[in-house]
């Protein structure tokens, strides 16, 4: 299972980090039936930005917004 950073500013304009996995990398069986509503498919499919993922710190389905991700930063 491959996990992924992002960095990212939210709609109210804070900076969040959240560690998630892509759906389709979570191996088969690894979580409970998705409980998306329709609203959520029907956003998604709307915007190619948008990526439902799971959430590893949350626990739960989030949307990654990648027109939103901030770079990160090497020094």
């Amino acid at each position: 299972m491959k996990v992924k950073e992002a960095s990212f500013i939210k709609k109210n304009g804070e900076l969040r980090t959240m560690f998630y996995v892509s759906l389709r990398d979570l191996p088969y069986g690894f979580l409970p039936e998705r409980k998306t509503s329709r609203e959520k498919k029907i956003k998604a499919s709307e915007n190619p930005d948008l990526e439902l993922v799971w959430d590893i710190q949350e626990g739960g389905y989030r949307f990654v917004n990648h027109s939103r991700l901030v770079p990160k930063m090497h020094w």
